[in-house]
């Protein structure tokens, strides 16, 4: 579970008490009792957390206290936004737990109030500082039932405006706030507004999204807001082999077949409604340890650089490049630039693209959106 960047307090029977960072959407815990060169009791605790660190320390009332990024109140299911920094106590040697207070908070992009330290400097005085968001603060303990940050409201994003353009895809074309900065979609509308464009750039990407899915929502994500281009990168989830279930899967989620007939229906659709498509190939996917333990079975080659990459996703990238050939479509191809570079660099995760990444993408797509845009 990607379990990293532990905290530890002494309890009232000497045994050690540990909170664990994980990627489940809570802290994990384990107990030494033999001053921590053994661990046991290693379990989910109670507390919901963001992929982040906390910090636990021993106040001079007794209690202990505990910081961590709790996710936010406005997106109670991000597993990585670190835009509000909890309190919370526990008056039984961490049994249970107050309710979290939000103390701090950073909103917006990647807005973040993280890595926190706390120091009481005398008793119920809590000095509170953060590696990330620079947070300085001092606060006093029973000044904390007096009120409390509001909820964030973000701001509302106007609905596209008819004769632009709609990015269309899946995770890699999603907003990632907190992980990404800027996705190419915001790039791109950024570089066409810097020119004096008052296009609309929709961002139409939806995470786990294979063409069955787009097919699906083609007519109310897409079609709705009467874009003059539309952008469509599919192909990681449809070519993707869940060699990981059980029973490990033996075929992609989407057979090639069936992705070149989404595509192709997709194409028509599009230019039957005086739309013009333009189609991109995948970023390659690269080895990392989660993905190795994940994937890393047949027909896979965990031995091999590129091992995630070739033996699937390369025929569906191929077959884009064939229908864009075919059918008389614009291509970027996403694949062959991150290839011609280090593509390791311009990754993430292993698979979705990191900021460098989406910068080149977009690059690469303006010119020839600009060719699309008279």
């Amino acid at each position: 579970a990607g379990s990293i960047e532990g905290t530890v307090v002494e309890r009232r029977d000497g045994s050690l008490y540990q909170l664990l960072r994980t990627e489940t959407g809570w802290l994990y815990e384990a107990v030494s009792r033999d001053g921590g060169l053994l661990w046991e009791d290693f379990r989910q605790s109670q507390i919901k957390s963001v992929t982040c660190c906390a910090q636990l320390a021993r106040l001079a009332d007794g209690r202990i206290a505990l910081l961590w990024n709790h996710a936010p109140r406005h997106r109670p299911d991000s597993g990585s936004s670190r835009e509000e920094l909890s309190i919370a106590f526990s008056s039984d040697e961490c049994a249970t737990w107050s309710p979290p207070q939000v103390i701090a908070a950073n909103y917006g992009g990647r807005g973040r109030v993280s890595y926190p330290y706390l120091y009481e400097r005398k008793p119920g005085e809590l000095w509170i500082t953060t590696m990330q968001g620079g947070l300085r603060m001092k606060i006093e303990v029973a000044d904390l039932g007096r009120g409390e940050i509001p909820v964030y409201q973000p701001p509302v994003v106007p609905p596209p405006q008819p004769g632009g353009i709609v990015m269309f895809g899946d995770s890699t074309t999603a907003e990632r706030p907190g992980a990404v900065e800027k996705v190419y979609t915001d790039r791109v509308r950024e570089a066409l507004q810097g020119t004096g464009s008052t296009l609309s750039v929709h961002n139409a990407g939806v995470g786990s999204n294979t063409t069955k899915n787009a097919r699906d929502r083609l007519a109310r994500d897409v079609l709705a807001h009467k874009p003059r281009v539309v952008v469509i990168q599919f192909g990681l989830n449809d070519a993707a082999v869940d060699v990981w279930r059980q029973p490990p899967a033996t075929a992609s989620r989407v057979p090639l077949a069936e992705y070149e007939q989404n595509l192709r229906l997709m194409i028509a659709t599009l230019r039957e409604q005086n739309v013009k498509p333009v189609l991109m190939t995948t970023n390659p996917t690269r080895w990392t340890s989660k993905l190795r333990d994940l994937y890393g079975k047949p027909p896979y080659r965990p031995d091999e650089p590129d091992g995630f990459d070739a033996p699937v996703l390369a025929s569906y990238n191929e077959a884009v490049r064939r229908l864009a050939a075919e059918l008389a479509v614009p291509l970027v191809d996403v694949h062959a630039a991150f290839t011609a570079q280090k593509a390791d660099k311009l990754l993430l995760d292993g698979m979705h693209p990191n900021d460098a990444g989406h910068q080149l993408i977009a690059e690469l797509l303006l010119p020839v959106l600009r060719q699309q845009l008279p």
